[in-house]
This record gives C-alpha cells, sequence and structure tokens, in this order.
C-alpha cells in the first residue's frame, strides 16, 4: 500500500512540475522551465522526460548536450513515446548531435513503423530501398511500407510507391497504378510526384499523350522552386513552339523538313 501511495505521490508531483515548467516556457523562462521539466522527469513525467531531452537539444535552460539528450531521449522512446522514437531514428541516420549509426535509426524508425506512425513506415522503406540496411528482401520490404505510409495518405510515400510500380521495383510493373499514385500525390503537393505526372503525360505512360497537361503538372514542380522542374518545362515549350511552327506552316515545313 505504501508503494502505491509513493506511486501517487510521485505522479502528482510530476504533474504540477511539468505544469510549472510548460507556464515558464511561455513566459520565455527557459532556466526555470529545465529545472522543472527535471523535476517532473525524475518522477517518471513522460512529457517532461520528453521536453527535458528537447531542451538538451535545444540548449533551452542548459547548455546543449548530446550525450544528455540522448539519455533522455532514450528513456522517452523505451516508455513508447512515438514521436521520439522518430527523432532518435532521424538523429542516428543523418548524423545530427549523435554519430551516424545505420541500426539504431532502423531499430527506432521499425519501433515507431510498427506503431503506425506514417513517417516512420516512409523512413524504413527508404532505408530498405537504398539498402542502407542490407536485406535480401529489401525491394519487397520497401513496397511493404511504402505501401503502408501511402494508405495513410503519405505523399512522399505515394510518389515511391509509384516509383516502384512504374519500374517494377519489388512489385509486378503497372503503368496505370503507379500513374494513379503519381497524381494523389502531386495532388498533395509533392514537387516530384508533378515531374513524375509530367513525365508520364508527355509519354503517354499510364494513360494518354497530354502535352497540355504535361505542362501544367511541370508548371505546378516550378511553382515550388523544383530546379529539374524549370529544364523540363523549358524543354516542353520548345517542343511546343516547335509543334505549333509545323501546325501552322503544313506542307510547307514537311518540304523545309526533307531539305
Amino acid at each position: 500500500m505504501k508503494k502505491s501511495k509513493d506511486a501517487l505521490k510521485n505522479a502528482s508531483s510530476g504533474d504540477t512540475f511539468f505544469s510549472t515548467g510548460v507556464q515558464a516556457m511561455k513566459e520565455g523562462k527557459s532556466s526555470q522551465a529545465f529545472i522543472c521539466f527535471k523535476r517532473a522527469a525524475e518522477a517518471g513525467h513522460m512529457g517532461a522526460i520528453r521536453n527535458l531531452g528537447r531542451m538538451y537539444e535545444q540548449g533551452l535552460g542548459v547548455a546543449s548536450d548530446a550525450h544528455s539528450m540522448e539519455h533522455w531521449y532514450k528513456k522517452a522512446a523505451d516508455d513508447g513515446d512515438i514521436e521520439v522514437q522518430i527523432l532518435l531514428g532521424n538523429h542516428y541516420y543523418k548524423g545530427t548531435f549523435l554519430n551516424r549509426d545505420e541500426e539504431k535509426a532502423h531499430y527506432w524508425y521499425k519501433q515507431a513503423a510498427t506503431s503506425g506512425q506514417a513517417d516512420a513506415q516512409f523512413m524504413l522503406a527508404t532505408m530498405y530501398y537504398k539498402r542502407v540496411i542490407e536485406n535480401e528482401n529489401g525491394e519487397k520490404k520497401a513496397f511493404y511500407w511504402y505501401q503502408r505510409a501511402a494508405k495513410q495518405e503519405h505523399a512522399r510515400a505515394m510518389n515511391n510507391l509509384a516509383w516502384m510500380y512504374d519500374k517494377g521495383i519489388g512489385v509486378k510493373e503497372n503503368p496505370l497504378k503507379s500513374f494513379k499514385l503519381y497524381l494523389q500525390a502531386a495532388e498533395k503537393g509533392d514537387a516530384a510526384a508533378m515531374q513524375n505526372v509530367g513525365f508520364m503525360y508527355l509519354n503517354g505512360r499510364g494513360g494518354k499523350l497530354d502535352w497540355r497537361e504535361a505542362l501544367h503538372w511541370y508548371e505546378k514542380a516550378l511553382a515550388t522552386g523544383d530546379k529539374q522542374a524549370k529544364k523540363m518545362y523549358k524543354k516542353i515549350k520548345r517542343k511546343q513552339r516547335a509543334h505549333s511552327l509545323k501546325e501552322k506552316l503544313g506542307p510547307a515545313f514537311r518540304l523545309l523538313h526533307k531539305k
């Protein structure tokens, strides 16, 4: 009974310190917030444990410290904090704050992905696709996790899944399915997907050949600031002008072309 009462006391204490820390952060008192979050974290408060890791990461109220950040993030991740599992995965994968470690990145992404988190599913799929993690079924695993993320309408996962259908990687080639997924991702604002839709229209792959639609989607990609889209846009415009000239000149164009 005493143990139960102590647990309740710690939980109450943790909640109080956490709330005080949140208020201190709102008031811009990061040093005071750090002290409160640390007390709450030591009492086992999950939100405080996550926040403490973030404060060590960003140097808020305390000097930035990668080791301490890792310590508190791991505690939160081990307790099932999906947000922190992804953060750890990102740090290990990109080598930011922590030394790059593909195995640890894979482990934490998989924890979050298995819980249904779409960003983690996307990153896990990408690791398999790029063979960052060696696996004889890597392409099939990449397809599986991209598909799971795509079902949650993750735009980049939709685009990458479409690419796999387009090229027959990890699955039987299916241009129609590929085009549909590219279009869905493009409509959600993914610049790479916009270019891929444009390319499909430009070459009549997965549907009809349509220069106007191709130009439309490259224009949309161009509006996002994509440099590759700019090159393709100019190329299509040149072809469009040449085609227009051919239509205007008719027989005369064909005669000039023969010469």
